[in-house]
């Protein structure tokens, strides 16, 4: 039994608390040994039994000798099975199930662009995640699905597609027994009200001479990826369970850049993992230096139970995690804010998002401005625009990340 939850705890948690609790703790077989649906539970449909199958439904296990909770519940409940069976009415499929939405797609962003999920779980066990655990395997939608869905958000005005997933580079492989994201991009190209398609989260390892191709030829693709590297040191690399060294992160850049001279990389780091040391910091740092991202996010480690990288030693304290994170931004800020400096006089296609109140000022992105994390470009002018329009804007000047810049 885990001791950081109390028998007490589970018989008056909810199913909501409690599947919190357990991901916290990273151990979902405390209850197996003392649950009988007996006894304190009594065989009724409370909420600590609701939390069991709850929790085995959202994450696929079976915590009983291999039996659901549910069946073991049905098996011995003093109430109706009917009224058990009601009780759990809505709860998520097992986590190796692929939720494919059947009602029409409801449009959460707000906006003139849709985040378009692709795929479901991971197969990768990075050591300081917990994904495939809690998300399980790695599982495409299926490619007329997408489309459909597609389809349906033009149709409700949306002109830019980001595609996403836990890493959208694999699509395809456990449906077809081959990569087809460059299949599906060449499908939702063909789309009319889809102007754009941004693809984030792809791998480094996955990323083939075909994805680029198509990135660099399909005019609706963006230059733009989103490749997560999270270091550059081998040592912590090989302790994160990546797939790639500094040598093949150095090389997969190089030969993007040589085929797309424009693409925008944008990459995440993740700092203070455990065992890093400071050399492998400075190594870090050169890297980021060297390479030159467009966008860069830095993260400092997370200790996530029931990882490996949970248990590794020695932990990297809280202040020197910091430390390393501030100094890799601000290698980062000089090499953003000098970019940006040598956009002035170049012109951009750039989608309107709104108008700064009171002010002749809209505010847009451009290819390179993924929302929500990138910058944005600031347009001067008092001719009227209309959100979700498409304009070519000439860039006058630079303010840190962000543009600044006039209708042509």
């Amino acid at each position: 039994t885990d001791p950081g939850i109390t028998r007490t705890a589970l018989e008056t948690a909810s199913a909501a608390s409690l599947t919190s609790s357990i991901h916290e703790t990273g151990n979902p077989e405390y209850m197996a040994p003392e649950l009988s649906f007996g006894g304190t539970v009594d065989g009724r449909a409370d909420e600590y039994s609701l939390a069991v199958i709850y929790y085995e439904m959202l994450t696929g296990r079976k915590l009983f000798q291999g039996h659901s909770a549910l069946a073991v519940m049905m098996q011995h409940a003093s109430s109706p099975v009917p009224s058990v069976a009601e009780s759990v009415a809505g709860v998520p499929e097992p986590v190796d199930r692929l939720l494919i939405p059947e009602a029409e797609r409801v449009m959460s962003t707000g906006g003139f662009y849709s985040y378009l999920k692709i795929a479901e779980g991971c197969d990768k066990c990075c050591t300081y995640c917990v994904i495939p655990s809690v998300r399980g395997p790695f599982r495409s939608v299926p490619m007329e699905t997408l489309v459909r869905q597609a389809e349906d958000l033009a149709g409700k005005g949306v002109r830019e597609l980001i595609l996403v997933a836990q890493e959208t580079t694999l699509y395809g492989v456990d449906l077809y027994g081959e990569k087809k994201l460059p299949d599906l991009l060449r499908r939702l190209a063909e789309i009319e009200g889809i102007e754009w398609i941004r693809i984030l989260y792809a791998y480094p390892e996955e990323i083939t001479p075909e994805l680029v191709r198509v990135i660099k030829e399909e005019p609706k693709v963006l230059h733009y990826l989103d490749m997560p590297i999270q270091h550059a040191s081998d040592s912590i690399l090989k302790r994160m369970g990546r797939r790639t060294n500094r040598k093949e992160l150095e090389e997969i850049v190089a030969f993007i850049r040589q085929e797309i001279p424009d693409m925008c990389l944008r990459t995440t780091l993740i700092t203070g993992f455990p065992g890093e040391l400071e050399k492998d910091h400075q190594e870090l740092v050169a890297f980021v230096k060297k390479m030159q991202f467009d966008r860069l996010g830095v993260f400092t480690y997370s200790k996530e139970e029931g990882t490996p990288a949970a248990r590794l030693r020695p932990q990297v304290p809280a202040p020197v995690k910091r430390k390393r994170q501030k100094e890799l931004m601000l290698a980062q800020q000089q090499i953003a804010f000098r970019q940006a400096r040598k956009m002035k006089g170049r012109v951009l296609t750039a989608m309107v998002e709104g108008k700064l109140v009171d002010e002749d000022v809209y505010t847009a992105r451009t290819y390179k401005d993924a929302p929500g994390v990138d910058g944005l470009l600031f347009i001067e002018t008092r001719k009227e625009l209309m959100t979700g329009d498409f304009i070519q804007v000439k860039v006058t000047g630079s303010q840190e990340y962000d543009l600044i810049g006039r209708p042509v």
